[in-house]
Protein backbone atom coordinates (compact mmCIF):
# COMPACT_ATOMS: atom_id res chain seq x y z
CA UNK A 1 0.00 0.00 0.00
CA UNK A 2 1.93 2.85 -1.15
CA UNK A 3 -0.31 6.00 -2.61
CA UNK A 4 -2.55 7.87 -0.45
CA UNK A 5 -6.38 6.80 -0.58
CA UNK A 6 -7.48 10.57 -0.82
CA UNK A 7 -11.11 9.79 -0.44
CA UNK A 8 -10.26 8.38 3.04
CA UNK A 9 -8.18 11.56 3.98
CA UNK A 10 -11.05 13.38 3.18
CA UNK A 11 -13.18 11.41 5.78
CA UNK A 12 -10.49 11.95 8.02
CA UNK A 13 -10.78 15.83 7.71
CA UNK A 14 -14.11 16.13 8.43
CA UNK A 15 -13.82 14.07 11.46
CA UNK A 16 -10.76 16.40 12.78
CA UNK A 17 -13.13 19.17 11.56
CA UNK A 18 -15.58 18.16 13.35
CA UNK A 19 -13.81 17.31 16.39
CA UNK A 20 -12.40 20.63 16.69
CA UNK A 21 -15.66 22.17 16.27
CA UNK A 22 -16.94 20.46 19.23
CA UNK A 23 -14.25 21.17 21.29
CA UNK A 24 -15.16 25.15 20.49
CA UNK A 25 -18.72 24.33 22.33
CA UNK A 26 -18.72 24.44 26.03
CA UNK A 27 -22.00 23.54 26.25
CA UNK A 28 -23.89 20.52 25.72
CA UNK A 29 -26.93 20.33 22.90
CA UNK A 30 -28.04 18.28 20.01
CA UNK A 31 -25.47 19.22 18.29
CA UNK A 32 -22.27 18.40 20.43
CA UNK A 33 -24.46 15.46 21.10
CA UNK A 34 -24.40 13.94 17.45
CA UNK A 35 -21.04 14.87 16.74
CA UNK A 36 -19.50 12.63 19.85
CA UNK A 37 -21.64 10.00 18.69
CA UNK A 38 -19.29 9.28 16.06
CA UNK A 39 -16.26 11.62 15.87
CA UNK A 40 -13.73 9.38 17.54
CA UNK A 41 -15.32 5.72 15.95
CA UNK A 42 -14.40 7.29 12.55
CA UNK A 43 -11.06 6.65 13.11
CA UNK A 44 -10.76 3.21 14.08
CA UNK A 45 -13.22 2.44 11.26
CA UNK A 46 -10.80 3.97 8.58
CA UNK A 47 -8.00 1.90 10.80
CA UNK A 48 -9.61 -0.90 9.78
CA UNK A 49 -9.81 0.16 5.97
CA UNK A 50 -6.03 0.42 6.04
CA UNK A 51 -5.72 -3.04 8.34
CA UNK A 52 -7.82 -4.56 5.08
CA UNK A 53 -5.57 -3.01 2.55
CA UNK A 54 -2.40 -3.66 4.46
CA UNK A 55 -3.07 -7.43 4.62
CA UNK A 56 -5.81 -8.39 2.35
CA UNK A 57 -3.26 -11.64 1.43
CA UNK A 58 -3.57 -12.52 5.23
CA UNK A 59 -1.54 -11.65 8.04
CA UNK A 60 2.36 -12.86 7.98
CA UNK A 61 4.03 -13.71 11.27
CA UNK A 62 6.90 -11.62 10.71
CA UNK A 63 4.70 -8.40 9.89
CA UNK A 64 3.78 -8.32 13.46
CA UNK A 65 7.16 -6.91 14.83
CA UNK A 66 6.98 -4.75 11.78
CA UNK A 67 3.76 -2.86 12.55
CA UNK A 68 4.39 -2.86 16.44
CA UNK A 69 8.05 -0.93 15.87
CA UNK A 70 5.68 1.55 13.08
CA UNK A 71 2.65 2.13 15.21
CA UNK A 72 5.29 3.12 18.14
CA UNK A 73 6.32 5.54 15.79
CA UNK A 74 3.34 6.99 14.51
CA UNK A 75 1.67 7.08 17.77
CA UNK A 76 3.37 6.15 20.76
CA UNK A 77 6.66 8.64 19.95
CA UNK A 78 4.20 11.85 19.70
CA UNK A 79 2.29 10.86 22.43
CA UNK A 80 4.81 11.07 24.59
CA UNK A 81 5.93 14.12 23.27
CA UNK A 82 3.56 16.12 22.87
CA UNK A 83 2.15 14.69 26.47
CA UNK A 84 5.31 16.49 27.69
CA UNK A 85 4.65 19.71 26.10
CA UNK A 86 1.23 19.59 27.62
CA UNK A 87 2.13 19.07 31.37
CA UNK A 88 4.75 21.60 31.06
CA UNK A 89 2.08 23.76 29.43
CA UNK A 90 -0.07 23.22 32.20
CA UNK A 91 2.04 24.12 34.73
CA UNK A 92 3.18 27.29 33.14
CA UNK A 93 -0.56 27.97 33.41
CA UNK A 94 -0.80 27.26 36.94
CA UNK A 95 2.46 29.17 37.64
CA UNK A 96 1.56 32.14 36.10
CA UNK A 97 -2.19 31.65 37.63
CA UNK A 98 -0.32 31.72 41.32
CA UNK A 99 -1.11 27.97 41.87
CA UNK A 100 0.78 24.91 42.85
CA UNK A 101 2.72 23.45 40.60
CA UNK A 102 0.96 19.67 39.64
CA UNK A 103 3.44 17.24 37.49
CA UNK A 104 3.29 13.56 39.48
CA UNK A 105 0.15 13.04 38.66
CA UNK A 106 -0.05 14.37 34.88
CA UNK A 107 2.85 12.05 34.13
CA UNK A 108 1.66 9.57 36.03
CA UNK A 109 -1.48 9.71 33.87
CA UNK A 110 0.68 10.02 30.96
CA UNK A 111 3.04 6.87 31.71
CA UNK A 112 0.31 4.80 32.54
CA UNK A 113 -1.14 5.44 28.95
CA UNK A 114 -4.24 7.30 30.17
CA UNK A 115 -4.26 10.40 28.95
CA UNK A 116 -4.34 13.59 29.51
CA UNK A 117 -6.85 15.82 27.36
CA UNK A 118 -7.33 14.20 23.53
CA UNK A 119 -3.81 12.52 24.08
CA UNK A 120 -6.04 9.36 25.34
CA UNK A 121 -7.03 8.45 22.16
CA UNK A 122 -3.50 7.62 20.90
CA UNK A 123 -2.34 4.69 22.92
CA UNK A 124 -6.14 3.45 22.92
CA UNK A 125 -5.95 3.63 18.94
CA UNK A 126 -2.41 2.06 19.01
CA UNK A 127 -3.82 -1.10 21.72
CA UNK A 128 -7.05 -1.44 19.43
CA UNK A 129 -5.36 -2.30 16.31
CA UNK A 130 -2.88 -4.39 17.56
CA UNK A 131 -5.81 -6.41 19.13
CA UNK A 132 -7.58 -6.43 15.53
CA UNK A 133 -4.49 -7.70 13.84
CA UNK A 134 -4.22 -10.32 16.82
CA UNK A 135 -7.57 -11.37 16.24
CA UNK A 136 -7.04 -11.61 12.31
CA UNK A 137 -4.17 -13.33 12.59
CA UNK A 138 -5.18 -16.02 14.91
CA UNK A 139 -9.07 -16.53 14.07
CA UNK A 140 -10.64 -17.59 11.22
CA UNK A 141 -13.91 -17.11 9.56
CA UNK A 142 -16.71 -17.06 11.55
CA UNK A 143 -14.84 -17.31 14.50
CA UNK A 144 -13.99 -14.03 14.21
CA UNK A 145 -17.81 -12.19 14.59
CA UNK A 146 -18.12 -14.40 17.56
CA UNK A 147 -15.31 -12.77 19.31
CA UNK A 148 -15.91 -9.42 18.25
CA UNK A 149 -19.72 -9.79 19.17
CA UNK A 150 -18.50 -11.60 22.53
CA UNK A 151 -16.71 -7.93 22.78
CA UNK A 152 -19.60 -5.86 22.54
CA UNK A 153 -21.79 -8.34 25.07
CA UNK A 154 -19.34 -8.13 27.48
CA UNK A 155 -18.78 -3.83 27.39
CA UNK A 156 -22.86 -3.41 27.29
CA UNK A 157 -22.71 -5.58 30.42
CA UNK A 158 -20.48 -3.30 32.15
CA UNK A 159 -20.80 0.17 33.62
CA UNK A 160 -18.23 2.07 31.89
CA UNK A 161 -18.79 5.30 34.18
CA UNK A 162 -17.19 3.39 37.13
CA UNK A 163 -14.42 1.69 36.13
CA UNK A 164 -10.72 3.25 36.75
CA UNK A 165 -7.20 1.87 35.78
CA UNK A 166 -6.51 -0.01 33.97
CA UNK A 167 -10.11 -1.28 33.32
CA UNK A 168 -11.35 1.14 31.75
CA UNK A 169 -8.25 1.53 29.14
CA UNK A 170 -9.23 -1.75 28.34
CA UNK A 171 -12.79 -1.07 28.10
CA UNK A 172 -11.90 1.54 25.21
CA UNK A 173 -9.80 -0.69 23.34
CA UNK A 174 -12.04 -3.32 23.50
CA UNK A 175 -14.75 -0.82 21.72
CA UNK A 176 -11.94 0.56 19.68
CA UNK A 177 -11.07 -2.75 18.24
CA UNK A 178 -15.04 -3.46 17.52
CA UNK A 179 -14.59 -0.14 15.07
CA UNK A 180 -11.40 -1.40 13.38
CA UNK A 181 -12.80 -4.93 12.47
CA UNK A 182 -16.06 -2.91 11.36
CA UNK A 183 -13.79 -0.65 9.44
CA UNK A 184 -11.50 -4.12 7.91
CA UNK A 185 -15.52 -5.45 7.10
CA UNK A 186 -16.26 -2.13 5.09
CA UNK A 187 -13.28 -2.56 2.86
CA UNK A 188 -13.89 -5.79 2.36
CA UNK A 189 -17.02 -5.58 0.96
CA UNK A 190 -16.14 -2.37 -0.28
CA UNK A 191 -19.22 -1.02 1.23
CA UNK A 192 -18.65 2.80 0.49
CA UNK A 193 -19.41 1.91 -3.68
CA UNK A 194 -22.55 0.28 -2.89
CA UNK A 195 -24.88 3.06 -0.89
CA UNK A 196 -26.53 5.34 -3.48
CA UNK A 197 -25.99 9.31 -1.88
CA UNK A 198 -29.93 9.45 -1.09
CA UNK A 199 -29.30 5.92 0.50
CA UNK A 200 -26.11 7.48 2.25
CA UNK A 201 -28.27 10.78 3.15
CA UNK A 202 -31.41 8.90 4.59
CA UNK A 203 -29.03 6.49 6.70
CA UNK A 204 -26.99 9.67 7.95
CA UNK A 205 -30.63 11.32 8.60
CA UNK A 206 -32.43 8.29 10.67
CA UNK A 207 -29.36 7.07 13.00
CA UNK A 208 -28.63 10.79 13.62
CA UNK A 209 -31.95 11.06 15.38
CA UNK A 210 -31.74 8.30 17.07
CA UNK A 211 -28.49 9.73 18.99
CA UNK A 212 -31.15 11.31 20.36
CA UNK A 213 -32.13 8.58 22.70
CA UNK A 214 -28.22 8.19 23.87
CA UNK A 215 -27.50 11.93 24.93
CA UNK A 216 -23.86 12.33 25.79
CA UNK A 217 -22.69 9.21 24.53
CA UNK A 218 -18.81 9.03 23.39
CA UNK A 219 -16.16 6.88 23.32
CA UNK A 220 -15.46 8.19 27.05
CA UNK A 221 -18.96 6.85 28.33
CA UNK A 222 -21.14 4.90 25.70
CA UNK A 223 -24.19 5.21 27.54
CA UNK A 224 -26.50 2.44 26.16
CA UNK A 225 -23.92 0.39 24.22
CA UNK A 226 -25.76 -1.57 21.94
CA UNK A 227 -26.82 2.05 20.14
CA UNK A 228 -23.80 3.71 20.46
CA UNK A 229 -22.09 1.22 17.77
CA UNK A 230 -25.16 1.15 16.08
CA UNK A 231 -25.09 4.70 15.54
CA UNK A 232 -21.76 5.28 15.12
CA UNK A 233 -21.46 2.62 12.73
CA UNK A 234 -24.02 4.08 10.33
CA UNK A 235 -23.15 6.81 10.47
CA UNK A 236 -19.83 7.04 10.07
CA UNK A 237 -20.77 4.54 6.66
CA UNK A 238 -22.87 7.28 5.94
CA UNK A 239 -20.27 9.78 5.73
CA UNK A 240 -17.76 7.56 4.26
CA UNK A 241 -19.90 6.57 0.86
CA UNK A 242 -21.18 10.63 0.47
CA UNK A 243 -18.01 11.70 1.07
CA UNK A 244 -16.36 8.96 -1.61
CA UNK A 245 -19.62 10.03 -4.24
CA UNK A 246 -18.91 13.57 -3.70
CA UNK A 247 -15.31 12.79 -4.08
CA UNK A 248 -15.46 10.84 -7.35
CA UNK A 249 -18.28 13.61 -8.46
CA UNK A 250 -16.47 16.60 -8.02
CA UNK A 251 -12.77 15.84 -6.51
CA UNK A 252 -11.63 16.36 -3.11
CA UNK A 253 -11.13 19.22 -1.32
CA UNK A 254 -7.44 19.64 -0.70
CA UNK A 255 -7.44 21.52 2.84
CA UNK A 256 -9.98 18.90 4.14
CA UNK A 257 -7.09 16.60 2.94
CA UNK A 258 -4.63 18.23 4.11
CA UNK A 259 -6.18 17.94 7.71
CA UNK A 260 -7.05 14.39 7.08
CA UNK A 261 -3.58 13.80 6.32
CA UNK A 262 -2.47 15.44 9.71
CA UNK A 263 -5.22 14.69 12.08
CA UNK A 264 -2.80 13.21 14.09
CA UNK A 265 -0.70 16.76 14.91
CA UNK A 266 -4.71 18.25 15.52
CA UNK A 267 -5.28 15.99 18.06
CA UNK A 268 -1.57 15.84 19.84
CA UNK A 269 -1.75 19.89 19.50
CA UNK A 270 -5.38 21.30 20.41
CA UNK A 271 -5.59 20.93 23.70
CA UNK A 272 -2.55 24.04 23.93
CA UNK A 273 -3.86 26.07 21.42
CA UNK A 274 -7.46 25.90 22.30
CA UNK A 275 -6.52 26.33 26.05
CA UNK A 276 -4.22 29.37 25.20
CA UNK A 277 -7.29 31.02 22.54
CA UNK A 278 -9.60 30.48 25.84
CA UNK A 279 -7.18 32.13 28.18
CA UNK A 280 -6.49 35.21 25.66
CA UNK A 281 -10.52 35.30 25.15
CA UNK A 282 -10.95 35.57 29.39
CA UNK A 283 -7.63 37.88 29.96
CA UNK A 284 -7.85 40.27 27.11
CA UNK A 285 -11.60 40.31 26.08
CA UNK A 286 -13.78 39.31 29.42
CA UNK A 287 -14.88 35.83 27.72
CA UNK A 288 -16.76 37.83 24.70
CA UNK A 289 -16.38 34.47 22.61
CA UNK A 290 -18.36 32.91 25.63
CA UNK A 291 -20.64 35.70 25.80
CA UNK A 292 -21.56 34.97 22.27
CA UNK A 293 -23.25 31.68 22.22
CA UNK A 294 -23.15 30.07 18.89
CA UNK A 295 -21.39 32.69 16.89
CA UNK A 296 -19.02 33.20 19.36
CA UNK A 297 -18.52 29.19 19.34
CA UNK A 298 -18.12 29.54 15.04
CA UNK A 299 -15.20 32.55 15.60
CA UNK A 300 -13.12 30.24 18.11
CA UNK A 301 -13.75 27.50 15.70
CA UNK A 302 -12.28 29.25 12.68
CA UNK A 303 -9.47 31.02 14.95
CA UNK A 304 -8.94 27.23 16.48
CA UNK A 305 -8.80 25.98 12.91
CA UNK A 306 -6.67 28.30 11.61
CA UNK A 307 -4.00 28.36 14.59
CA UNK A 308 -3.79 24.82 13.50
CA UNK A 309 -2.41 24.84 10.54
CA UNK A 310 1.20 26.42 10.85
CA UNK A 311 1.89 23.58 13.80
CA UNK A 312 0.63 21.05 11.07
CA UNK A 313 3.32 22.62 8.32
CA UNK A 314 5.93 22.56 10.68
CA UNK A 315 5.10 18.72 12.26
CA UNK A 316 2.95 17.12 9.18
CA UNK A 317 5.15 14.04 8.43
CA UNK A 318 7.41 13.59 11.34
CA UNK A 319 6.18 10.89 12.55
CA UNK A 320 5.57 8.84 9.44
CA UNK A 321 7.45 5.61 8.87
CA UNK A 322 7.65 4.43 4.92
CA UNK A 323 6.38 1.15 5.11
CA UNK A 324 8.50 -2.31 5.08
CA UNK A 325 5.54 -4.50 3.95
Amino acid sequence: MGKRITWIDSVKGIAIILLLFSHSMVTEDLVKNWILAFRIPIFFIICGYIVNLKYSDGFKKGQFLDLLSKRWYNLLIPYFLFGFIYVVFLNVLKFSGGKPLVVFPYLKDLISMKGIASLWFLPIYFFSEIVLVFILGIFKGYSRYLIIALIVVVLSFIDQTTLSWPFSIFYKVGAGSVFVFVGYLFASNKIENKLSLPAAFLLLIIFSALTILNRGASMNAMGIVPLYFINAIFINLAFISIVRILGDRYGNNELLTFYGKNSLIVICTNNVVLETIRLIDYRLFDNILLKMGYLGVFIFFIILTACEYPLLKVFGGKFKRKERI
